[in-house]
């Protein structure tokens, strides 16, 4: 239906878009990541990384665990952030 709607005027329909959402608290956080996370038959650790404007610029999957928990590394958290020159992460994972 969406692009049924696309085809007859392009300008009146835009994707929703991530770029410049500014999270200002948890509950923003929580239905960025729920919809992908919540019925999810193993736990998952996930990692937002966030510029100085509290900006949402990247999202990466960590680990994958076991049917109760998800071992890591801290190292590979901090890595993927200063890969990303962030200046603050927020961590999440799901629990089963």
């Amino acid at each position: 239906m969406l692009e049924q709607a696309r085809r007859l005027n392009p300008n009146s329909y835009r994707a929703p878009s991530e770029e410049g959402l500014v999270l200002i608290g948890p509950a923003q956080v929580y239905d960025l990541l729920a919809p992908r996370m919540v019925d999810l038959p193993q736990e998952q650790l996930r990692l937002l990384t966030l510029t100085t404007a509290i900006r949402s610029f990247s999202r990466h999957f960590v680990y994958q665990g076991i049917l109760n928990s998800a071992p890591m590394r801290v190292a590979d958290v901090f890595r993927l952030g200063l890969a990303d020159n962030a200046a603050a992460l927020i961590l999440a994972h799901n629990h089963l």
